[in-house]
């Protein structure tokens, strides 16, 4: 089984459900595969049909400016798996007060 997999940047701003990236396997066979994440990635989610990768929650760049996801292709029987890098863009956030009043 071959798997293509395609690197890919999103911003701080994107919002649940951006897609990030899709995955593709091959099997001499011609068996269905399924695709799943090896680890756990909450801020992402995988389609188990189509491989593609897209956002569950919005990200922060200065807690993960990098995500490396591990995914796999099963045909059920034998599974490959590859890496999906995700590059997270920041964005200028406003200064924010510690307290609202001061004295």
């Amino acid at each position: 089984m071959d798997i293509l997999v395609v690197s890919s940047t999103v911003s701080e701003a994107d919002l649940a459900g951006t897609y990030v990236a899709m995955v593709s396997a091959t099997d001499e066979e011609h068996d269905p595969l399924t695709y799943a994440f090896v680890d756990d990635y909450p801020e992402f989610v995988i389609d188990p049909k189509r491989g593609i990768i897209k956002l569950r929650t919005m990200v922060d760049r200065e807690k993960m400016p990098l995500v490396v996801l591990l995914v796999e292709a099963s045909d059920g029987s034998k599974a490959s798996t590859a890496t999906v890098s995700v590059s997270i863009d920041d964005i200028n956030e406003q200064p924010v007060f510690e307290r609202s009043s001061y004295e």
